[in-house]
């Protein structure tokens, strides 16, 4: 579901809210997780964005420890489907088709019963509805401010925008007796790009609702690849194909010192990139949660995003923040009327460099 889609909000408002109400009376005495309780077939759903999918897999690590002989399955949109793969312990991952209810309904009722149902997303109401279509003796899912979402489910998980969202995921699985510690961890596949060592990634370019907002301006891209040219380091542009003129502009800007790779890798081959690359220096976007999990050198510049909501988690991250306390304030992603400033403005290059300076001496 598009976070800032005014039409989508409305029917899920005024739709959303009394079909889960009446889904939830079907589950009006909530089951209680036994003594024992050794679930075999589990369930996860997970609709929502790259980053969040990427922020759950050290939950899915979690739940595979406590429960090692269980088939965990994960249910994911089309665009997450290839990195979802990525996940280890993991059985099997299915594809819905998300904005087509019917299909994806279908899809979910035709399989075999779970023991355990976790849901991941913590606000649009289209999760609790498929989370209500799924035949399992447990289901988990979050209860969020204003949603009433949370009917749906056995156990209801206050979702905080007070705390990181892998916390809010590893609360899911407090009721099963599992303090959860792991953080992020992808299965990056073998692959060689061929591309020459050692390299940095640049990645300017921001997914989602009002992505422009979060974007870090050309120029300050160009000035930093100027302050960089002679480390010693090849200097390449990462991103979608959606990505592919703006970034071969930008690289023709950059008098050589960038050069252009939009386009050419999907997110399972970008992985491997990126655990090769010395450095990364990205906008708050999945790829940024990807390096992350890569345990890639990470400088990150968030503007508008709440680092103490979105932040990369990784010991091996430099965020890079605007002066003043007006930014930061986007928590589900949608909250573009709280705007008083264009936040990635007033971020400074010499900000940046200083933190790509302190990330390499580190190498």
């Amino acid at each position: 579901m598009e976070k800032g889609n005014a039409s989508l909000h409305l029917l899920d408002r005024y739709f959303g809210i009394p079909l889960i109400v009446i889904l939830g009376l079907l589950r009006l005495f909530k089951r209680k997780i036994k003594p024992g309780f050794k679930p075999k077939r589990i369930a996860i759903l997970n609709i929502s964005s790259i980053g969040d999918n990427i922020l759950m897999s050290g939950q899915v690590a979690d739940l595979h420890k406590k429960f090692p002989g269980s088939e965990i399955r994960i249910f994911c949109g089309e665009t997450n489907f290839g990195l979802v793969k990525l996940i280890p312990n993991v059985v099997e991952v299915i594809k819905l088709p998300v904005t087509n209810v019917k299909e994806s309904v279908h899809v979910i009722t035709n399989q075999q019963s779970f023991d355990l149902m976790i849901d991941f997303g913590p606000w649009p109401r289209l999760n609790s509805l498929y989370a209500a279509f799924f035949k399992a003796t447990i289901k988990i899912g979050f209860k969020s401010k204003g949603q009433w979402r949370h009917y749906v489910y056995d156990y209801a998980i206050l979702h905080s925008n007070k705390k990181h969202e892998i916390d809010n995921f590893r609360a899911l699985l407090e009721p099963l007796g599992i303090q959860s510690k792991l953080g992020p961890f992808l299965q990056a596949p073998e692959f060689s790009s061929g591309l020459k060592l050692p390299y940095i990634i640049f990645h300017p370019w921001p997914g989602g609702y009002k992505s422009f907002m979060k974007e870090w301006p050309k120029n300050n891209w160009l000035d930093l690849a100027e302050k960089m040219a002679n480390l010693g380091y090849e200097i390449f542009i990462s991103g979608s194909k959606d990505d592919v003129n703006a970034s071969k502009r930008m690289a023709d800007d950059s008098y050589g010192v960038l050069q252009s790779i939009a386009g050419k890798y999907n997110l399972a081959e970008t992985c491997s990139l990126l655990k090769e690359a010395s450095l990364l220096v990205s906008v708050n976007t999945g790829i940024m949660h990807l390096g992350a999990a890569m345990g890639t050198k990470l400088v990150a510049l968030n503007g508008p995003t709440s680092v103490s909501r979105w932040g990369p988690v990784s010991d091996k991250a430099i965020t890079v923040l605007p002066p003043g306390d007006e930014c930061g304030y986007l928590n589900y992603g949608f909250e573009y009327h709280l705007s008083k400033v264009n936040c990635m403005e007033l971020i400074s290059v010499n900000a940046v460099y200083g933190a790509v300076q302190k990330q390499l001496k580190t190498l």
